[in-house]
């Protein structure tokens, strides 16, 4: 095994006035607890020497405030500064990156009528697919000279959106 892709994720809209101690700490445990052991695992794993990946997924989110989603935003840009950190840490042998999507998929709930309405304030038009993160993963798996990044897979969303 010499890649890891961390992707589990809790995604619910709490902000400080309505979130409770337990949803702090469920995002804080799956989005960014669970991640760093998992990377620590993988690290321990390789071999002296052989290179691998590890590519988490954040959201665009974790790279701009905002009220809406405060725990995952916070879990998420933790996230990110462990990919900063970890690219310092495990290189050369292993590359450390991730990705950040924007509309997707659907959050639980909802249909894709939810997609169709958040495409409206995306730069372009439209909201991506999951076949565009396959892409981004793809490109970072196959470079041998990026780590450390956060790649935005967003539509530019990052730039136009409120919160």
């Amino acid at each position: 095994m010499d890649i890891l892709i961390n992707s589990a994720s809790i995604f619910e809209n709490k902000n400080l006035r309505n979130s409770s101690e337990e949803d702090w700490d469920s995002h804080l445990d799956i989005n960014l607890k669970a991640p760093y052991f998992l990377c620590q695992m993988f690290a321990k794993s390789l071999q002296v020497g052989q290179a691998g990946h590890i590519i988490n997924l954040v959201d665009w989110r974790a790279l701009r405030a905002g009220s809406a989603h405060l725990p995952y935003r916070i879990s998420k840009a933790g996230l990110v500064t462990l990919t900063e950190c970890l690219a310092l840490e495990l290189a050369p042998e292993i590359q450390v990156n991730a990705i950040a999507p924007g509309a997707i998929l659907p959050p639980p709930g909802q249909d894709l009528s939810y997609l169709e309405k958040r495409a409206e304030k995306i730069p372009l038009k439209r909201a991506g697919s999951p076949q565009d993160i396959c892409d981004a993963l793809l490109y970072l798996l196959r470079s041998d000279f990026v780590t450390g990044e956060v790649l935005s897979v967003s539509g530019g969303e990052q730039f136009s959106a409120g919160s």
